[in-house]
This record gives structure tokens, C-alpha cells and sequence, in this order.
């Protein structure tokens, strides 16, 4: 048995039709999957927090997976994201849109996504237009006329523990629990 090997990513989600591999579309678990492949010699299938939509970006998703190859965990993220062209062109001129953040090794009983013990997700409405964060940032027109006061009081009916199962997908996966918690901030 190999080494159970946790990996933190950061990726640009505009040009991914989401994390989850899927036929004939490009996606970030099967970019990241095709590089660990290139480098162990083997298949190696990796298990996210949680999967995305198309188009939706990452700040630190984590993925787990087992490492058999006698490559050094910690030179990893060097590799991958040599591989990837982390801030540049990547493999057959794909865009260097994944980051691998850090590599490091777990217990054996660790699990990306059953391990977890939870997840921030960040809405961001761009009011100036900034061609630099256009992929980044939901542009609205006529922004500016929000009330970025009206929506904190809104958000704040929501802060604290509630059960969010009418929000489940009909004939989707049943969750254990669909209880969640929203701390407070922004």
C-alpha cells in the first residue's frame, strides 16, 4: 500500500466543464488525474472535498489520493504544476488555470471528502468592471445601484444552524445530513 497523499489546489474553473471527470469535456479532476498518470507511470484517482459546477474557481479545494510512486510527496506541487504551466501554458498548450498549492502525507484512514470538516464559499459582484477579474466575479450591470447593506442584513437571516433540505435536488444522492452552519462575517 501506498502513501495517502492530501493535495490543496487552486484553480481558474472558466475554461473546466466542472471538478468531475466526464466524456469528451475538459475537467479539473481529470487534468489533475491525466498529470499524476504522467508522472507515477500508473492511474491514480483522486478523491475531491466536493465537486463544482462549469466555470466555478477554487481558492484551496483539497483531494486525496494514494501515491505508490517513489517520487517524494513534498516535490509534488513542483511537478504537477511544472506540468500544468501554473502561470503559463500547460501540456498540448492547455491553459495553466491549476495550481497545486501543497502535498502532504495523511493517516491512512484520511479521505478528502469524508474528512472534511467543512467549506467557505465566496460570492463576488464586481461593481467597476475590472477586465482582471471578469472571470473571477459575477459582473452586473448596474451594480452600483445594489445596496451592499440591504444584502449583509439579508445574509445575517441565515447566519447560525438550519436544515437546508428543500434545497436538495430532486432524485439526487440523499445526504446524510442537509443541516448546515453559516457563521457570521463579511
Amino acid at each position: 500500500m501506498g502513501k495517502n497523499v492530501l493535495i490543496k489546489i487552486e484553480y481558474d474553473g472558466t475554461n473546466f466543464s466542472g471538478w468531475q471527470i466526464q466524456p469528451e469535456v475538459r475537467t479539473v479532476q481529470g487534468e489533475i488525474e491525466h498529470v499524476l498518470r504522467y508522472i507515477a507511470g500508473e492511474d491514480v484517482h483522486i478523491h475531491g472535498t466536493s465537486r463544482t459546477d462549469s466555470g466555478v474557481h477554487a481558492l484551496g479545494q483539497c483531494a486525496s489520493f494514494e501515491w505508490n510512486s517513489p517520487m517524494p510527496v513534498e516535490k509534488l506541487p513542483e511537478v504537477m504544476n511544472r506540468r500544468f504551466g501554473a502561470g503559463g501554458a500547460g501540456r498540448c498548450g492547455a491553459p495553466g488555470d491549476i495550481r497545486i498549492l501543497s502535498a502532504e502525507v495523511m493517516d491512512d484512514g484520511f479521505h478528502a471528502r469524508y474528512s472534511c470538516k467543512g467549506k467557505t464559499y465566496i460570492y463576488v459582484i464586481d461593481r467597476t468592471g475590472d477586465i482582471f477579474i471578469r472571470n473571477r466575479a459575477y459582473q452586473y450591470p448596474g451594480a452600483e445601484d445594489l445596496d451592499a447593506d440591504l444584502m449583509r442584513k439579508a445574509a445575517a437571516c441565515i447566519t447560525g444552524t438550519h436544515d437546508f433540505k428543500c434545497f436538495e435536488t430532486a432524485g439526487g444522492t440523499p445526504r446524510e445530513s442537509t443541516v448546515r452552519t453559516r457563521e457570521t462575517g463579511l
